[in-house]
């Protein structure tokens, strides 16, 4: 595969390759790449703050790209500071993907291909705060999806990805800032929502979508500073709805709400809901406190 360590040239490197570090004074990078003449490319790293680009194809053998480009910015040139651009190809077998860009704070562009049989993806895309859109990728046996995009601060839109398989979305989307939207993904099977889109403040609407197996739905919309409604959503199987909606500062109305499952009260599920009409002051009482309620708004939201 080919580095671009930003210089205008491109270095080789093989799946023999058995270089753990090189430094170069003007632009510093260490590759570790784990392989040798009996044990070919299986797992990948590469640092260092003159990297601008990375274009990887063809290594059927990298079986994971976890810390691929784990961004430590506290190193002063082992950084990925400058990371722009991304393209990764021929990595059918890579399993897992955790913390793969984590904190990339300059990459623009990503391309992803064959990234079927991935089933890890949490904190991949942790804090890449530059980027605005994301690619329609496979993450059809993606399970893990919990900080995958956490702090994508200029994500302005999300594609409708296969979700059909994720159990946790903890954190998953949280402190998007600039998302407005949000498309109806499958959730049929995920099991934690927790902070999952908490601090979305410009979400304006949202999607009805299946959460008929989340248990644990803390501070899932937190401080969505934007919506003003939301859909007819089932949280009978909830254990935790604490502060499910508190912050959501423009909330007038919500179409149903089910906390009889809670093991605990649910705190403060409409704190900091002063726009809040329906469910009224004494049945958001009711359903904060035990035995909570199964509430259904005889007048559905708009």
């Amino acid at each position: 595969y080919y580095a671009d360590w930003g210089t205008g040239t491109f270095e080789l490197y093989t799946t023999n390759d058995t270089r753990s570090s090189e430094v170069f004074y003007n632009n510093p990078v260490r590759l570790a790449s784990f392989a040798s003449s009996l044990n070919p490319l299986t797992t990948l790293q590469i640092k260092g703050n003159g990297v601008t680009s990375i274009n990887l194809g063809g290594h059927p053998s990298l079986t994971t790209l976890e810390d691929f480009c784990f961004n430590d910015m506290s190193h002063s040139t082992m950084n990925l500071n400058n990371l722009t651009t991304v393209n990764l190809s021929g990595i059918s077998n890579v399993t897992s993907m955790h913390r793969a860009f984590y904190t990339c704070i300059s990459l623009t562009s990503l391309s992803l291909t064959d990234t079927s049989n991935v089933t890890d993806i949490s904190s991949a895309f942790y804090m890449c705060r530059l980027l605005t859109s994301f690619p329609l990728i496979d993450t059809s046996s993606v399970t893990d999806m919990s900080y995958a995009w956490h702090s994508c601060h200029a994500l302005t839109s999300f594609p409708v990805i296969d979700t059909s398989s994720v159990t946790s979305m903890r954190h998953a989307w949280s402190s998007c800032t600039s998302l407005t939207s949000f498309p109806a993904i499958d959730t049929s099977n995920v099991t934690d929502m927790s902070y999952a889109w908490s601090n979305c403040t410009s979400l304006t609407s949202f999607p009805a979508i299946d959460t008929s197996n989340a248990t644990y739905m803390t501070s899932t919309w937190y401080s969505c500073h934007s919506l003003t409604s939301f859909p007819a959503i089932d949280t009978s199987n909830a254990t935790e709805l604490t502060f499910a909606w508190a912050g959501c500062t423009s909330l007038v109305c919500l179409t149903n709400v089910d906390t009889t499952r809670c093991s605990e009260p649910p705190g403060g599920l409409f704190h900091n809901t002063p726009s809040l009409q329906q469910p009224d002051a004494a049945t958001q009482n009711i359903l904060s406190n035990p035995p909570g309620l199964d509430w259904t708004n005889a007048n559905p939201c708009p």
